[in-house]
């Protein structure tokens, strides 16, 4: 009796052990089966490239492309920004001597007083000639200009009448003054000498011979007179006096 006892007790256990063997392998299948299988992903390169490709032709990039004006523009901003940092250079190593930077400013002061006055002459000059010119027109004489005027005498007046022409000169601070007459004339030196000036400066004139010129001068009376080109020339003295050589000279610059 004993026996049997402990033989069904082995035998429950058997089966205990078979029922538990058989729980735990359905557990495993039941979890196996429940639990989600996780793979890698599978990079596809090829696919990828194409979906670039058609991305890049869907949408082209933009390149800002300059013109050649606005090169050129650079260019030139940057070579004269170059140009003025060499020069800001080469000044800041340069010795600066004492005294010259006065030296250099009274000089270019003279110059552009000796520029002003040369140009408010010629101005002068060219006005007067202007002037000189349209009376000529109106007398229908071929008048000219005298290129030497002494110191200080300028032209008040010119008047003009037929075949001949009168200019006035004045010295506004001495007041001396002269008049200049031109007049066609169909005489030679001689017979101005005996038609005009043994009968205004009767024997009071000395004669120049100049550069093919015959100049009558008066003594007493301040004056000169000569004929070239089929024109006489007279000046008289109104006031003051004027020297022989100016008087020479006047005549050899018409």
């Amino acid at each position: 009796m004993h026996n049997l006892d402990k033989k069904k007790a082995i035998s429950a256990r058997r089966k205990i052990k078979v029922s538990s063997a058989k729980n735990r392998r359905e557990m495993k299948r039941v979890i196996s089966v429940d639990e989600p299988k996780f793979e890698p992903a599978k990079c596809d390169l090829s696919k990828i490239n194409k979906k670039i490709k058609e991305r890049m032709q869907a949408e082209p990039i933009v390149v800002n492309r300059l013109s050649a004006k606005e090169i050129k523009d650079q260019a030139i901003k940057k070579a004269i920004a170059s140009t003025t940092r060499v020069k800001d250079t080469d000044l800041k190593s340069k010795e600066i001597r004492p005294g010259f930077g006065w030296k250099r400013f009274i000089l270019i002061s003279a110059c552009a007083t000796l520029i002003v006055a040369a140009f408010v002459f010629m101005s002068h000059i060219t006005s007067s000639d202007v002037s000189l010119k349209v009376a000529a027109m109106q007398s229908g004489i071929d008048a000219s200009y005298p290129s030497y005027v002494p110191r200080d005498f300028n032209i008040s007046d010119i008047t003009s009448e037929n075949g001949k022409i009168t200019l006035n000169f004045v010295n506004n601070s001495s007041k001396a003054s002269f008049v200049l007459t031109e007049e066609t004339s169909s005489w030679d030196s001689a017979a101005l000498l005996s038609n005009y000036v043994q009968d205004f400066y009767g024997k009071d004139y000395t004669t120049v011979k100049d550069q093919g010129l015959t100049i009558y001068i008066g003594t007493n009376k301040n004056g000169a007179a000569w004929v070239t080109g089929g024109i006489v020339y007279k000046i008289n003295v109104t006031s003051g006096v004027l020297s022989k050589k100016q008087l020479v000279s006047i005549a050899e610059s018409l």
